[in-house]
């Protein structure tokens, strides 16, 4: 073999070499992660690693009552990436941002679709429950735009909670307590609630309505609720480990085990 056939077989061997590795190189495929508090929605990406400049698409689903704000992107070295908004279709906001050369992290916060009240933010812990409480109609305002979130229950608002919780029903008959109005906006859900055994009044024929509750009186009185629902009521925890254990009364002690053995209660301040 001559050296020109030989050197012309041994460049066009380098050359296909070189095009099968340039056809075969993938490009680099970064991260992405995506964190959102789960309370008000979720989000779902199409992919969980892209290459740079790669169209990145990902849906965000908020609760009943919430809608997502602008999501925040971010790089792996601090760098801010752009986000797109792509529309929204049946409750799920689409977005949209060119990947970077980098990891990136999406941070999805929410904000009310329609904040009913002023002295509910977003940011309280109680936030996502007033909302789904207010949306599904257990629970309305004290007065205009206010939710009072602080303010105290009392006997006559819970029972009216739980009454429209198991759909409003209409009570056999009207309540047998000297305290409860026929035409109070409670008396239908104190009648269901008596006739249902889940409360009952003081021994001197009074229901007390505008009495605050108790923490013992909150927990028995969802204990005998979730019985006449037919849930299982295993599951008690010992209160051993609350220093006041001692003071809750043996009328409300399993109740109360039920509670915090559901998660229901917790523990206030340090016992």
């Amino acid at each position: 073999m001559t050296k020109r056939v030989f050197c012309f077989l041994l460049a066009m061997a380098l050359l296909t070499c070189c095009a099968f590795a340039e056809a075969t190189a993938q490009p680099v495929q970064h991260g992405i992660i995506t964190s959102c508090d789960s309370r008000f929605g979720s989000v779902k990406l199409d992919n969980a690693f892209a290459a740079a400049e790669d169209n990145i698409y990902f849906h965000v689903t908020p609760v009943e009552g919430f809608v997502p704000e602008n999501p925040k992107i971010s790089s792996a070295s601090g760098l801010a990436v752009q986000c797109f908004a792509a529309g929204s279709e049946d409750g799920v906001f689409d977005f949209y941002f060119i990947m970077p050369d980098e990891d990136v992290r999406i941070t999805v916060s929410f904000a009310f679709a329609d904040a009913p009240f002023d002295d509910v933010a977003v940011s309280d812990w109680f936030s996502a429950e007033v909302m789904r409480a207010y949306n599904e109609g257990l629970m309305s305002g004290t007065g205009e735009r206010s939710f009072s979130p602080y303010a105290q229950a009392d006997r006559a608002m819970l029972v009216t909670v739980l009454w429209r919780l198991a759909g409003s029903p209409e009570p056999a008959a009207a309540a047998a307590f000297s305290d409860v109005d026929a035409s109070a906006w409670y008396a239908k859900a104190v009648a269901w609630a008596s006739e249902s055994s889940i409360v009952t009044g003081y021994e001197d024929g009074c229901f007390r309505p505008a009495e605050a509750l108790t923490r013992e009186q909150f927990a028995a009185v969802l204990y005998r609720y979730a019985g006449f629902c037919g849930h299982e009521l295993s599951g008690q925890a010992e209160l051993t480990k609350f220093t006041d254990a001692s003071d809750v009364g043996g009328w409300a002690l399993d109740a109360m085990k039920w509670a915090v053995g559901a998660g229901i209660v917790t523990g206030s301040g340090a016992a």
